[in-house]
């Protein structure tokens, strides 16, 4: 049984980050139905776990490290080809922020139409570097978190996000001679 002060901090800090590892999973896997399977299997071991985390500051890493854990053992189990469907990844809200906060039409649309030209340039990423640059620019973690997450060395993690960052302007790029 947890004490209160688990369980709080465990409601209150834990639970805040369920929605970005939703959409972590959901890059991964390709039903809705596996991967709120694998949320709730990744939210479970970090409630059985907890005692484990020594530093609060790194919550949102460990509990991203245990979903790739959860991730990593679902298709060791399925042995299926994984597919990244970097749509779910995304949230419709970014184009509606960007709508509630500029006041001329003309910022507004050019907002929207760089912010999906990224979002297509990003799509035509390789898997690996999709998932590099959604963990470092859209969950905003720091190049040792994402190391640790996928268990690669910290130079290598930043060589790997540099090639994806180049990648990305390249494709985005490619889309403005469209």
């Amino acid at each position: 049984m947890k004490n209160k002060y688990e369980t709080a901090f465990f409601n209150s800090y834990i639970s805040i980050h369920q929605k970005s590892i939703e959409r972590f999973i959901l890059s991964y896997v390709k039903t809705n139905g596996d991967a709120l399977d694998l949320v709730q299997s990744t939210l479970e071991c970090a409630w059985k776990k907890m005692y484990q985390l020594k530093n609060q500051e790194k919550a949102k890493s460990w509990l991203f490290s245990i979903a790739y854990n959860e991730i990593k053992k679902y298709y060791r189990k399925k042995k299926v080809e994984r597919t990244i469907f970097i749509s779910n990844m995304s949230d419709n809200n970014e184009i509606e922020r960007v709508e509630d906060k500029a006041g001329d039409f003309v910022e507004l649309f050019v907002k929207k139409e760089d912010y999906l030209r990224l979002h297509t340039a990003i799509k035509k990423l390789n898997e690996k570097n999709k998932h590099l640059i959604w963990l470092r620019y859209v969950e905003e973690l720091s190049i040792k978190e994402i190391a640790e997450i996928l268990e690669i060395n910290y130079n290598s993690t930043r060589v790997y996000i540099s090639r994806a960052k180049q990648e990305l302007k390249e494709a985005y790029q490619s889309l403005e001679l469209e």
